[in-house]
């Protein structure tokens, strides 16, 4: 059970590195985690430098390198399972030369940093220093990439609410819209199946950080595809969609919805009803709660469809508040099997301790076994988010501040 973590302490001397390693559990938002002990094979090395392969145990290792600044990393090609925490002296080399390491180990080195950020024991200006370092080297690599992409939205999902976020924003547009420039819109010729798979990610998070030209242009792609399906290739839909859903009118809505109400494929059904819970106007979120119980979706698929709402939306309370309004209706459409974890699936999305204490004094909450997993799980959830959101929303704000200065 749980997952290690390999120490790794360099100290240069005499134009010589020791490296002592030494492991510890990591953990996220587990203060009562017991002290494990592993035996720990660990492949390290880096750009020229040799391959070193020992098992690590309960007594610190150390080895010695004929040389200063070396960029040794552990967890080499991604070969184990642990997370790896350096200190600053062995973490510098790998930073300055983060670009010249294979793909795999860009993408585990990102991993790590970020682990460490959100484990309590990693600054996020490190992490941003990384991206920085790769975005400027001109990166191109799918796997790490995503890796960046997927680290970004999670800060700006950490950030709503804080005056920071049109500023982190602006950061992550700057760092993603080189990539899209170099994928453009549509698919060329000869182009590698990883580029195709990665533009509808660099276009919705650019969209997510509200980018005004991928907005403008997902918008007038949506117009067209409207009165022409075959326009849209069809991993661009989805995205395309939920980009424009998310600062619609009225009209548009009523035209998607129409699609959810009339489209017969229950996973297309549920993709189009997954772009339309992006609405981010109140009127249209009520919309859409109604619509999620209203037939249109599989009785199955009811409790996650309003749980997208209360994520996508942004807005989890007004989710909440019109559930508990209509709960007692809604709840003569789920499927047997969701009840229980209905409610606390879109109190899980919310940071209001008002209506996580609602949550805990619902009868239905400690009703069944599977009731009160789902309740422990919801809080726990909100409470591992809720020291994210504090450790982000701090750092962010001095880093940003750091960098203006």
């Amino acid at each position: 059970p749980g997952i290690p973590q390999v120490n790794v302490a360099a100290v240069c001397k005499n134009g010589q590195t020791t490296y002592t390693l030494t492991q510890s559990r990591f953990t996220i938002h587990d203060p009562n985690a017991k002290a494990l002990t592993w035996n720990i094979p660990v492949v390290a090395g880096g750009p020229g430098l040799e391959t070193k392969k020992l098992v690590l145990g309960a007594e610190p290792a150390t080895f010695t390198l004929p040389r200063c600044n070396a960029p040794l990393k552990l967890d080499l090609g991604e070969s184990g399972y642990y997370r790896v925490h350096y200190d600053d002296a062995a973490f510098a080399p790998i930073a300055a030369s983060i670009s010249k390491f294979a793909p795999v180990d860009r993408a585990n080195i990102l991993g790590d940093q970020f682990a460490q950020f959100r484990a309590g024991h990693g600054a996020l200006s490190s992490y941003f220093d990384l991206v920085d370092r790769l975005t400027a080297a001109h990166e191109t690599d799918i796997a790490t990439l995503e890796e960046i992409i997927g680290k970004l939205e999670t800060l700006d999902f950490y950030e709503i609410g804080s005056p920071d976020r049109p500023a982190f924003q602006a950061y992550a547009r700057s760092r993603l819209v080189p990539v899209l420039k170099r994928l453009g819109w549509d698919q060329k010729p000869h182009e590698s199946v990883l580029d195709t798979m990665l533009r509808p990610s660099v276009i919705s998070a650019l969209g997510t950080f509200n980018d005004p030209a991928v907005l403008a242009e997902a918008k007038r792609r949506f117009a067209i595809w409207l009165k022409n399906p075959a326009s849209l290739r069809p991993d661009l839909v989805g995205t395309v969609s939920a980009l424009t859903m998310k600062h619609t009118d009225a009209a548009t809505y009523e035209i998607m919805a129409k699609k959810v109400r009339d489209t017969q494929a229950t996973e297309l059904k549920l993709r189009l009803f997954q772009a339309l819970a992006n609405a981010s106007d109140p009127d249209l979120i009520r919309r859409n709660v109604e619509l999620a119980y209203s037939g249109a979706i599989p009785n199955g698929r009811i409790s996650m469809a309003l749980s997208s709402i209360a994520s996508a939306s942004e807005n989890p309370d007004l989710v909440w508040k019109l559930v508990r309004q209509h709960e007692a209706e809604i709840r003569t459409h789920l499927a047997p099997w969701s009840q229980d974890g209905f409610l606390p699936a879109i109190a899980g999305h919310s940071n209001n301790p008002d209506i996580l204490a609602e949550l805990q004094k619902d009868p239905s909450s400690s009703k069944t076994t599977g009731a009160k997993i789902a309740t422990a799980h919801a809080l726990n959830t909100v409470a591992a988010r809720q020291e994210a959101v504090q450790a982000t929303q701090s750092q962010i704000h001095d880093w940003l501040a750091a960098r203006t200065h």
